[in-house]
């Protein structure tokens, strides 16, 4: 005899076990978290020193964080970008005084830059320790590209009209001549940084979806901005890292052929008609003299921050613009050299190693995409100083948590297993009983 039993969940037992209405839990902190990084991106909109809208929001949600049930302090994998923060801060710290005391280190510039590289490390913390750190990275890498790259674009309308707007001043240099476009950023080096960063974060999501179109449509933009910038970084580190790592993406097994495809040929197509602007002559005639002579003057920048790193070599002279050049205090332009200039050998040494780290993981783990992006940065380095962006350090530890690779496909299924159970119909077991 086969008896049949129907069992139903009551409500409260599903709304108990489920989120209601298909709210994530957390989704405000997320939420303000990918705010502030988008807000952050735009730094003329600062207000007092290093601190603006993104950096207050930012440090209200690391405070919070800390003091929340989600933040414990406990072995987590991923922690070598803090580790090397916290040892770079420390460092700084110990040779700022070295520094004060040589008359390099000014006591107002050691305060600000300390007090970025502090709210730089309270977010390091706070999200390497989250419960929830997947989730915040997964909608971070989802929602961020498009937050830092369209104000950006608007910028790039704005400007061809009107150079500045609102106080804020969109070119460095004009139409006429030579410029390089900053957006809302303060250098045409950090506006080139975000677009990259925007390109593989992207690039990530549409080989995560199936190449739907919204994030071949970011892949596009991003490079677009980031030619927009005239930065000669970009140029010499961005371009030969993406083409490598969209060529891997594409030679994967069990992907998406022709997706990656067409993602490929609309990159060629979009990269080629913004080089053709600028033939490679041109080009090479501007870094070796030409306008803006930007190839000998960093020479000149690297040469003097090498003599200050040479007089102090074991602690630095602290966080600052180390070096006094053409009548005003600058910095490396060489985030290697700013480093060893701002924390000593110690301090370079381990950033090195943790991009050496984070380049052998990727390789082995066969990930085309960080492996472009850990290859790019390395190279995107030599050019300028990205050690107090706040974006800087969330690429280090997208690129170090080891959940990241599989976060949007674990939470497909999630998503689909909780609509399921919502829609669940009565379960019918079949048990059999002994006549």
């Amino acid at each position: 005899m086969t008896d049949v039993h129907i069992e139903l969940r009551s409500a409260p037992a599903l709304l108990a076990s489920h989120r209601p209405l298909g709210i994530p839990r957390g989704w405000v902190t997320r939420t303000v978290f990918v705010l502030g990084a988008g807000a952050i991106t735009a730094s003329q909109l600062r207000v007092v020193g290093p601190f603006g809208i993104g950096e207050i929001m930012i440090l209200g949600w690391s405070v919070i964080t800390i003091l929340s049930p989600a933040w414990r302090v406990r072995p987590s994998a991923g922690l070598w970008p803090t580790r090397v923060l916290g040892l770079y801060v420390i460092l700084g710290l110990i040779g700022t005084p070295f520094g004060i005391l040589a008359g390099i280190n000014a006591p107002g510039t050691a305060i600000r830059f300390v007090s970025a590289l502090m709210l730089v490390s309270l977010m390091t913390v706070a999200l390497t320790f989250h419960e929830n750190r997947a989730e915040i990275l997964r909608t971070w890498v989802r929602w961020w590209p498009a937050l830092a790259m369209f104000p950006n674009v608007v910028a790039y309308l704005i400007s061809r009209s009107s150079p500045t707007f609102l106080g804020l001043t969109f070119l460095d240099g004009s139409y006429s001549t030579n410029y390089r476009f900053q957006g809302l950023t303060t250098n045409a080096n950090q506006l080139a940084m975000l677009a990259a960063s925007a390109f593989f974060l992207s690039l990530a999501t549409a080989r995560e979806r199936r190449y739907r179109p919204w994030p071949v449509f970011m892949c596009l933009l991003s490079t677009l901005v980031g030619y927009l910038s005239q930065s000669d970084g970009w140029r010499v580190s961005f371009i030969p890292a993406a083409a490598a790592a969209m060529g891997l993406v594409f030679m994967e097994k069990r992907r998406n052929v022709w997706g990656a495809l067409r993602l490929i040929g609309a990159w060629l197509l979009v990269v080629a008609a913004l080089l053709s602007v600028n033939t490679i002559l041109d080009h090479a005639t501007r870094l070796s003299g030409g306008q803006n002579n930007q190839g000998g003057e960093r020479e000149r920048l690297w040469g003097k921050c090498a003599a200050v790193f040479l007089r102090y070599p074991l602690f630095g002279v602290g966080p600052t613009t180390p070096i006094y050049d053409l009548g005003k205090h600058d910095e490396c332009h060489n985030s290697y050299l700013d480093i060893a200039t701002g924390g000593g050998v110690l301090a370079t040494f381990t950033m090195i190693a943790l991009l050496i780290y984070l380049g052998r993981k990727h390789w082995r783990s066969a990930d085309p995409i960080r492996l472009g992006m850990v290859t790019w940065l390395a190279s995107f380095m030599i050019f300028g100083y990205q050690g107090r962006h706040p974006i800087f350090w969330l690429m280090l530890i997208w690129l170090s948590a080891p959940e990241t690779a599989t976060s949007a496909v674990v939470h497909r299924v999630r998503s689909r297993a909780a609509r399921s159970h919502l829609t669940s119909r009565p379960v019918r077991r079949k048990t059999t009983t002994s006549p």
